[in-house]
């Protein structure tokens, strides 16, 4: 076991939205909202889930071994369980979600999930010759955002 990719994992995410009864709640209202504009910026967003396949996203995964030596222990663990151990990991959406860059330019990023359903943003970038490769790796502990970039 190391990595698998769920059958949609190159389609867009969309939640659910919610049929409201007749006297909503404010927070029943915005709730749904919500829903349907995330909806609309992930349909907005689905070109970038084809853009790269699973084999791109395995490559830049073993490309990116060792290149996070200072990271946090849980980042270091994650791109060791992806190539190959006991643990396996899923990546349940592709590159999405452009997210602008303060010198220009938007980054994109993929979701890989571990078996305790921890969610790590892995952000990619292109080389020249057009391959995909990791820029950084974040995920949420305790509401506190841990991020690593490559050495």
């Amino acid at each position: 076991m190391t990595m698998t990719f769920t059958p949609t994992w190159n389609q867009p995410k969309l939640g659910t939205v919610p049929v409201l009864g007749p006297n909503p709640t404010n927070k029943q209202v915005k709730n749904k909202q919500y829903i349907e504009s995330n909806n609309q910026k992930r349909l907005d967003g689905a070109i970038f889930l084809s853009v790269f396949n699973e084999t791109d996203v395995r490559n830049a995964v073993q490309k990116a071994q060792g290149k996070f030596s200072g990271a946090d222990i849980e980042i270091k663990t994650l791109l060791t369980n992806m190539i190959g151990s006991t643990v396996n990991i899923t990546i349940d959406q592709g590159t999405h979600q452009a997210e602008d860059v303060s010198t220009g330019g938007f980054k994109l990023h993929f979701d890989a999930r571990r078996p305790d359903n921890l969610c790590f943003h892995l952000y990619v970038g292109q080389e020249n010759n057009g391959e995909l490769k990791l820029t950084e790796v974040s995920f949420m502990r305790g509401g506190t955002k841990v991020e690593a970039h490559p050495a």
